[in-house]
């Protein structure tokens, strides 16, 4: 089964003109098969015509309490079959099938209150645990995962530590991203800004292994304070952008690598997030200072040749 792509948005109300603008301009450039709305603030009923000359039908709608969340998931995708398998106020399970082969996409949008928060830990988590096929999860988890992540604003690496040890327990990775590093921004008093990457993609290694070709693109900033995201799940990757850190393995061969390491993660103590993110630094700055000089020595000989 192809997968094209898949758009998730915490679009701020769903009912008022400028969002109507913005997803119908979403529509236009990227036509996604899947487009999962959070923080709707309105009744689906109250948009269903509008949905429906889009060409999309409801998979399944988590109506908001008030301004207060909200999980629509719509579908303009033929010849597929989707079935949801999970559903809560803060994770939407639906499973994709066609000829034979089906995977499931957790559309998230994790309360902004940690406690409450807990409860979409827990169904995903136990989603996950009871399903081992392809899963791929995305939306707002109103959480990051690195002090990279945040700008201008406070990073807690206990609640850091909590949410990529959820990410762990399910076999999740981080799909990263092309475009902006931040996802959500807010301006606070003062004239001061605050920047965090709050939405993402996360899939498990079967979820990888069947789309081996997809990647995310956080798309242009509209009028809410929240960047839509996309998966694109075919299709060569040509995009200049923030890519995911991908481990080479000729940098194991290299005598000086291991201290890089061991250099690395004695600068991240005691915090193992910190540790992660010190090695993927230090391994970058490796293999710009080090292997590309190589790289371009060797290619100097050769061409002396």
């Amino acid at each position: 089964m192809d997968c094209a792509n898949i758009i998730a948005w915490n679009v701020r109300g769903a009912r008022n003109k400028l969002a109507r603008v913005h997803l119908k301009q979403l529509v236009k450039n990227f036509h996604p098969y899947v487009f999962i709305i959070l923080e709707t603030h309105c009744a689906f009923q109250k948009v269903a015509v509008f949905w429906n000359r889009l060409g999309y039908t409801p998979i399944h709608i988590e109506e908001a309490q008030g301004h207060s969340g909200g999980i629509w998931v719509l579908s303009a995708w033929p010849g597929v079959s989707c079935n949801v398998v999970a559903a809560s106020s803060q994770v939407v399970c639906v499973e994709f099938s066609n000829g034979g082969f089906s995977w499931v996409c957790a559309a998230i949008y994790a309360s902004p209150v940690p406690s409450i928060r807990e409860e979409a830990w827990r169904v995903l988590t136990d989603f996950s645990i009871n399903y081992s096929g392809p899963l791929l999860a995305i939306g707002d988890f109103n959480e990051i995962l690195l002090s990279s992540e945040v700008k201008g604003g406070n990073f807690v690496s206990r609640r850091a530590e909590r949410f990529g040890a959820l990410l762990d327990e399910c076999g999740l990775i981080d799909l990263g991203a092309h475009g902006s590093l931040y996802t959500w921004f807010k301006h606070m008093q003062g004239n001061r800004f605050i920047s965090k990457r709050l939405d993402r993609a996360v899939a498990t290694d079967a979820w990888c292994f069947h789309f081996p070709e997809s990647y995310v693109e956080n798309l242009a900033r509209m009028h809410s304070d929240h960047c839509p995201i996309m998966v694109r799940c075919q299709g060569n990757d040509r995009r200049v952008g923030v890519k995911p850190f991908r481990f080479q393995v000729a940098w194991s061969y290299h005598p000086s690598f291991s201290s890089v390491v061991r250099g690395a993660w004695d600068k991240g103590r005691p915090n193992p997030i910190r540790c992660l993110s010190q090695v993927r630094d230090d391994a970058l700055a490796f293999n710009r200072d080090v292997f590309l000089g190589i790289f371009l020595k060797e290619r100097g000989n050769w061409r002396g040749v």
